[in-house]
């Protein structure tokens, strides 16, 4: 996997270099490991999440909801209708 890294030239400032130097230094591995493992970090955090599977955890984790979720399926006329007359019963 070492042979398909490219060359990548970067300016830091002198503080930034220095940090990145003792890191380095401190955890004796390259300074070009630490910000592979920083860009390793950033691409996951920037990751889209799962939007549907957060929404739908959110909604499960709130009892209320939940309770009238199952109200509604077992009888559709406990459908809140806002700003709507009641439905009509049959």
């Amino acid at each position: 996997m070492v042979n398909d890294r490219q060359a990548l030239t970067i300016r830091l400032t002198t503080e930034r270099y220095e940090w990145l130097r003792i890191e380095a230094f401190q955890r004796r591995i390259p300074m070009q490991q630490i910000v592979d493992e920083a860009l390793d970090a950033m691409r996951n955090d920037l990751s889209p999440p799962d939007e549907t599977a957060q929404a739908q955890a959110r909604l499960l984790a709130n009892r209320d909801v939940v309770e009238q979720i199952e109200r509604t399926v077992a009888d559709p006329s406990t459908r809140v209708r806002r700003d709507r007359p009641k439905r009509k019963e049959e």
